[in-house]
């Protein structure tokens, strides 16, 4: 997917850079925060894929029409709000980490110990929390400024607010789950799968995509749906690389899902399978902070005795036939639905 997507991933990480050098110039007038968290904002996503805006150019391409700047802006904003949310879930899960680089709050609780700040872990989670505010809100001003068919962009909006108003949801969901004594069914699990990932990772883009193209309500349904299965394939291939990637792979402390009582499926058939003294050892390691490296161990080989992970490639495999079969029926040139099947193989695949 990483050779597929390229063009377009340069197009909006330069449109990117503009539009936020752009706003620091106006920002600067305010406070010196405002270049501050403009170039925060540029060092965050330069090593981000920009999978989400590039969906969005793809898709429109695949029903034959070239991205303009308008339709670069929908991309811009959509890894706008996408980096909004990153920053403030690295707050929620007490993340140092993201994308190999220190966290967006992390690193201003750095610049409050180099000024000797009484408290600068607080001043860390208080700045994270505004930098990604003010990523919602420029991708809002983004958004409100394209020049497009009013209809089209009204449609677009409300798809956008509603969708990320599900991811919201989704991670009051998670925050729930993480604190709760109560073990949350499959079918919970999946719902917040469904709105805190997939929807807005796939579903959105490929709409968003859908509508700048002007296509049909038909292919839009079928654009939804084939991104919810190829989000819930990206969501349940985190989840693995969560349990058993490296920090240089996934950018993120290892054994973070542990730590953070993730109520994922490998939580879930872990505990339905474990017997009755795993299970209490189970629970004493989930949630604990300073987890040690053969807790995480421990975790790993009940994951394997219990062939958890094949339970669970099962399911993706299903997700896998299901979104083959909508991109087999889709008015597109064969040439896209190769490329679309190569984009499920990598959500399939990737390491980080």
């Amino acid at each position: 997917m990483k050779e597929i997507l390229y063009t377009y991933s340069e197009q909006i990480k330069k449109q990117f850079s503009l539009f936020l050098d752009e706003k620091g110039k106006y920002f600067n007038n305010i406070n010196k925060w405002g270049m501050d968290i403009t170039h925060r904002l540029k060092q965050f996503s330069k090593n981000g894929k920009m999978i989400r805006g590039s969906v969005v150019l793809f898709t429109q391409e695949m029903f034959g029409k070239k991205a303009d700047i308008e339709s670069i802006k929908v991309a811009v904003a959509i890894e706008l709000f996408h980096a909004g949310l990153l920053i403030h879930d690295d707050i929620i899960d007490k993340d140092d980490l993201r994308r190999g680089e220190m966290s967006v709050h992390y690193q201003y609780t750095g610049d409050a110990i180099a000024e000797n700040m009484p408290d600068p872990h607080q001043f860390g989670i208080s700045m994270g929390i505004c930098a990604g505010d003010i990523s919602f809100f420029i991708g809002f001003e983004l958004l409100s400024g394209l020049i497009i068919d009013l209809t089209s962009k009204e449609k677009i909006m409300r798809l956008f607010f509603s969708e990320f108003t599900a991811v919201g949801l989704g991670q009051m969901q998670d925050i729930y789950f993480g604190q709760s004594m109560n073990e949350p069914c499959e079918d919970d699990i999946f719902r917040l799968y469904l709105y805190k990932t997939a929807r807005y990772t796939f579903s959105l883009p490929f709409m968003l995509g859908g509508m700048l193209a002007g296509i049909s309500d038909q292919e839009l349904k079928k654009l939804e749906k084939l991104g919810e299965y190829l989000g819930l394939i990206f969501q349940l291939k985190d989840d693995e690389l969560g349990l058993f990637g490296t920090k240089d792979d996934f950018g993120k402390p290892i054994g973070s899902d542990i730590k953070e009582n993730k109520k994922t499926l490998y939580h879930l058939y872990l505990l339905q399978y474990a017997s009755v003294p795993e299970q209490t050892r189970l629970k004493s390691i989930f949630g604990k902070s300073n987890i040690s490296v053969d807790s995480i161990n421990y975790v790993h080989e009940l994951v394997r005795k219990y062939k958890i992970k094949d339970i669970i490639d099962n399911k993706v495999n299903e997700y896998k036939t299901h979104g083959e079969e909508i991109i087999n029926g889709m008015s597109v040139d064969n040439l896209y639905k190769s490329r679309l099947n190569e984009i499920m193989d990598f959500s399939l695949n990737r390491t980080k």
